[in-house]
């Protein structure tokens, strides 16, 4: 909303696996293990550090003598829960969300 000016931060830990040699496949997701969100607008500033999140990612890689090509995928959803107003008694009857894909191609090099 153009009315409204968010301010977001989250700490996590990605835990990944990689499966393969020369052709590889890598797992992977994120653990959220804290996160605060702040939406100002005027009525105020809300504040959130209740989050649920999850985001999982695949990506495909082909090992060309040095160097290996990677293609992927990452897809991540974050939700921002029971907002309220720090000066007043107020809430927000809304949660805040933000989801996405993500395509991801790269180059790297294989040791």
């Amino acid at each position: 909303s153009s009315q409204n000016d968010y301010s977001i931060k989250n700490n996590s830990l990605e835990v990944s696996y990689t499966f393969g040699d020369k052709i590889t496949f890598t797992l992977s997701t994120n653990i959220i293990s804290s996160g605060e969100a702040i939406i100002k607008n005027s009525d105020g500033e809300f504040l959130s550090s209740n989050i649920s999140a999850n985001s999982y990612s695949g990506i495909f890689g082909i090992d060309f003598v040095v160097f290996e090509i990677l293609l992927g995928i990452r897809e991540e959803n974050i939700v921002y829960k029971n907002f309220y107003n720090k000066n007043s008694l107020d809430t927000l009857d809304s949660d805040f969300q933000i989801s996405g894909k993500q395509f991801q191609i790269g180059i790297g090099r294989s040791f």
